[in-house]
């Protein structure tokens, strides 16, 4: 019922933000121009196209969100922050705003967004293994399993078969009992022949109590193009490779209780079943350990008495300003604790939209589950 006032409410918010970003920039890029030479006339036709030029890059298509975009994020962000500088300065210490070239002339804004950019791509082929230890009075096999937990994919642009085979031995090494994929294992930008590639390759872990595998928004399909594959033909190369498909289902491995649910795509009320029927038949005197690529319904998880639910899919923001602003949620990245329940969400292997990542790393995850008696 409140669903088109509230799309009606967002869109006049984001064509506000739109204007303003507009009129901002057309008046930086004319003093820009300005400042180097140009004729009024020159200077405003010039501002006008350049500023409909970075509004292009974001409008059109937005989703993914491309490197052209986040450059004009960059560039509307340090024009804002130098500019807010040379005022303080002009003010306080006049000196310092002596080089115009810098400011007025936008060599400020323009060598920050470079810097920035080159450190997202730099920073982007990196891969860290995070490591948790967490306690659960509940008895665990052997008094402590390893869970090894991957997500975001998404085979083919940042990672690729020789790099995806490579830092999976790196987290073989671990020696994990089992290894969850928490969804986006593959996209729209996957090849069948990646797609396959990928299913054998995590199909191949030497896990000892098995490889268990999630669907998330982009597997399928429920978020932006239709991959070049069927989801009959990703599910038969999963199962084919050995791997198990968790869609809404439960399962036992290494004396802990497996729950995957289906992905909730981008609906209010996603078409999955209650967490309350999926745990009927769940031995209550072992761990539960909660599988959903998004980082929703953590409450009613905890109140329901899972131990650890892991998640994906925020790539916990990706890129810097926006992965500051989506963990302001305090569930976008990393371990939380939800009453009773243990949640981490990963920041994913690979990247969606673009190579660039200046707001966080790139991991694998390494959970120590260990009993405890309290």
């Amino acid at each position: 019922m409140h669903e088109r006032p509230n799309r009606i409410a967002a869109f006049a918010v984001l064509a506000l933000i739109g204007f303003g970003v507009s009129c901002w920039l057309y008046f930086w890029l004319f003093g820009v121009l300005r400042y180097w030479g140009a004729g009024a006339v020159a200077g405003c036709v010039t501002a006008v196209i350049l500023t409909l030029c970075a509004l292009g890059a974001i409008v059109v298509r937005p989703i993914p969100v491309k490197a052209s975009a986040i450059a004009v994020l960059y560039v509307v962000i340090f024009s804002l922050l130098f500019e807010a500088l040379r005022r303080v300065f002009a003010w306080g210490i006049p000196a310092l705003t002596a080089p115009g070239w810098l400011w007025r002339g936008g060599v400020a804004a323009l060598i920050a967004t470079l810097a920035m950019l080159g450190y997202g791509a730099l920073h982007g082929r990196r891969m860290a293994l995070t490591r948790y230890s967490l306690e659960t009075p509940l008895p665990v096999q052997a008094d402590e399993v390893r869970i090894a937990l991957i997500s975001d994919v998404h085979m083919g642009l940042t990672i690729d078969e020789p790099r995806l085979r490579r830092e999976l031995t790196r987290l073989a090494a671990e020696q994990p009992d089992l290894l969850v994929i928490a969804g986006d294992l593959v996209d729209d930008r996957t090849t069948p022949a990646q797609m396959r590639a990928a299913c054998a390759i995590i199909g191949g872990f030497p896990a000892k109590h098995g490889v268990f595998f999630v669907y998330g928004n982009h597997d399928l399909a429920s978020h932006g193009p239709t991959p070049p594959y069927t989801r009959e033909e990703l599910d038969g190369a999963l199962t084919g490779a050995g791997v198990r498909i968790l869609d809404d289902q439960i399962a036992s491995a290494a004396g802990l209780t497996l729950v995957g649910r289906h992905d909730a795509g981008f609906s209010r009320n996603p078409d999955r079943a209650p967490l309350s029927r999926l745990l009927e038949t769940a031995d209550r005197a072992r761990p539960i350990v909660l599988v959903d690529h998004q980082p929703r319904e953590m409450k009613e998880a905890a109140a329901a008495g899972v131990t650890l639910q892991l998640g994906g899919h925020t790539h916990a923001g990706q890129v810097w300003p926006m992965s500051w602003l989506s963990r302001l949620s305090g569930v976008a990245y990393g371990h939380r604790r939800v009453g009773a329940m243990d949640a981490i969400v990963s920041s994913g292997m690979g990247n969606r939209g673009s190579k660039l990542r200046s707001g966080c790393t790139a991991e694998m995850v390494l959970i120590r589950l260990r009993h405890v008696d309290r």
